[in-house]
């Protein structure tokens, strides 16, 4: 808990739940690369 709230402190909070997202996501969903495409939807 000290060093989530040293990350708050420090002003690197910002940068820290990014990390924390990415790193979420990569475990969670490690084949999300095979089906990223860039996707063109008509509007």
């Amino acid at each position: 808990m000290l060093d989530i709230r040293s990350f708050y402190l420090n002003e690197h909070w910002d940068e820290f739940t990014l990390f924390r997202i990415n790193k979420l996501n990569e475990e969670l969903y490690p084949e999300r690369t095979l089906v990223e495409h860039d996707w063109k939807i008509a509007v």
